[in-house]
C-alpha cells in the first residue's frame, strides 16, 4: 500500500459508524415564565406573573427492553411575584411519564 492509502484506510475504520443505542438521557433546563393572570373573580384582584421569572429543572428517562419512564421536575421561585395576595409562593412541579416502544431486531 502507499504511504497516502494506509494512513486515510485507518482514520476510516476509525470513523466507521456504528449503532446508536440510547437507554437514558438526563437534562437539565433553565426557562423564564412570561404572561399575566386572569381578572378579577368573586372581588378577588388579578394575580399576575411577573415577566422574566426564572425556572429551573431536570428532566430524565430511561429503559430496560420495551419498558421505559420518564420524569420531569420543575421549580420556579416567587412565581407569581415577591408580594401577592398570600404572601411569598413557589411553583413546583413534576411528571412522569410510561414509555413503551418496539425494538427493531436485526
Amino acid at each position: 500500500m502507499s504511504l497516502i492509502l494506509r494512513p486515510l484506510l485507518a482514520v476510516a475504520l476509525v470513523f466507521v459508524p456504528s449503532h446508536a443505542r440510547a437507554d437514558g438521557f438526563v437534562s437539565p433546563w433553565i426557562g423564564s415564565a412570561f404572561g399575566s393572570g386572569a381578572g378579577i373573580r368573586n372581588g378577588v384582584p388579578p394575580i399576575t406573573t411577573d415577566d422574566g421569572q426564572t425556572l429551573v429543572g431536570i428532566s430524565a428517562a430511561g429503559s430496560v427492553g420495551i419498558i421505559g419512564g420518564e420524569i420531569d421536575f420543575g421549580y420556579g421561585r416567587s412565581f407569581f411575584g415577591d408580594t401577592t395576595l398570600y404572601g411569598k409562593n413557589t411553583m413546583t412541579t413534576l411528571m412522569g411519564n410510561v414509555i413503551v416502544g418496539v425494538s427493531k431486531a436485526r
